[in-house]
């Protein structure tokens, strides 16, 4: 059986977790699903997947959250609310007129987009919601009109998918099927040593909420012995990217830090360095961690979130330092203790155990038979 899906990703200016995730997905799913992509607008993200062979759809829609807060907030509802109820109607419309027929179910790649019931609606096919992120306390937005309006609507899809039960059990989704996301296959599994100097931290943006500024304050509190630096991995603002280095250099650690463009190769980085540091607050899965395991890089990260479903599955919070699969911290004091002990001491026997169950829970060999068990289970 094959489906003729529609695929509603966030992601435009910048490949990110959720377009990685994404195209994750389609390649488990294989020649079982007939894939259409709506981006919001053209950019980086679409040229990706259309080189892929994917077809793709560009209809502007209004992304779920709204970016102002305090009298700023006021002053711009009215105005978004009108802009928004225009441009969605027209979204929905020109989506209908474009797949009338031609598709079976709608799959929106994100919690920030919430465009997808609407156009399942006006197309009378299913709606599955996957969601990647802690929407307010991970990524910090306000979601528009309100988080339990947004919460009220993700409830209305037919399907909804939690990449970890701590996402689903924060958001309440009691109807929500946990399916963590596939990152690599299990043949990926590496181990290379003696590592290098290196300390990593990876994103696709180097943006305040994801917290390199913690990264290099644990590097710094920590002492590691020269020739050690922080390689930091990801697109960043210039006046950002000014401002860590200000914080590099009031704590001394300005010629041990190295800054680098985002990767999506990120293999070649993440097996040889000493340890990689997750410092998000709220992580939605923690795809660079889930990397780090399957390439033998030990994982320090923030006791929170996703990073605590990925490195402490079945372990209370009050418990989470003694994790089986990586290290993580409560205060940046424990974070920099956590990053010298990795260094002094490399963690084989926890690498390798690591290693096995990421083979076993993150791989691609099964993920994609349950996302089509999960669109059959919504289709006649």
């Amino acid at each position: 059986m094959s489906f003729r899906v529609l695929y509603i990703t966030n992601e435009d200016r910048q490949i990110g977790g959720s377009s990685l995730s994404l195209e994750t997905l389609l390649s488990c799913v294989g020649d079982a699903v007939e894939p259409v992509l709506l981006f919001r607008e053209a950019g980086p993200v679409l040229d990706h997947f259309a080189a892929l062979g994917y077809r793709c759809l560009v209809v502007p829609y209004y992304r779920a959250s709204f970016q102002a807060s305090g009298f700023v907030r006021v002053l711009r509802w009215v105005p978004h609310w009108l802009g928004r109820a225009v441009t969605q109607c027209r979204c929905v419309r020109r989506v209908r007129r474009e797949l009338a027929g031609s598709v079976d179910l709608v799959h929106t790649n994100s919690s920030t987009v919430d465009i997808g019931p609407r156009i399942a609606r006006a197309l009378g096919v299913p709606h599955v919601w996957h969601i990647r992120e802690y929407p307010d306390v991970g990524l910090g937005l306000r979601m528009f009109p309100s988080m339990e309006a947004w919460r009220r609507k993700l409830l209305s899809s037919d399907a909804v998918v939690a990449i970890t039960p701590g996402l689903k059990d924060y958001l309440c989704l009691d109807k929500a099927v946990c399916i963590p996301d596939a990152v690599l296959p299990a043949s990926a599994v590496t181990l290379l040593l003696p590592k290098a100097p290196e300390v990593l931290f990876l994103a696709g943006t180097l943006a305040p909420h994801k917290h390199p500024d913690e990264a290099i304050v644990l590097f710094a509190t920590a002492g590691l012995p020269e020739p050690y630096k922080l390689v930091l991995v990801g697109s960043i603002d210039k006046a950002y990217h000014l401002q860590l280095l200000d914080l590099a250099r009031a704590l001394g650690v300005e010629n041990r830090i190295e800054f680098r463009p985002f990767t999506a190769d990120v293999r070649p980085l993440l097996t040889r360095a000493a340890a990689v540091l997750v410092c998000t607050a709220f992580e939605g899965m923690g795809r660079v961690a889930v990397e780090a395991l399957f390439y033998g890089c030990p994982v320090i990260a923030r006791n929170s979130g996703g990073s605590r479903d990925v490195l402490a599955p079945s372990v209370m919070p009050s418990e989470c330092r003694a994790s089986s699969y990586g290290t993580l911290y409560d205060n940046e004091d424990e974070g920099a203790a956590a990053l010298a002990a990795v260094v002094a001491a490399f963690p084989e026997a926890q690498v390798r155990a690591a290693a096995d169950y990421a083979a076993r829970t993150f791989s691609m060999d099964t993920y994609g038979a349950r996302i089509l068990a999960l669109y059959r289970s919504l289709l006649p």
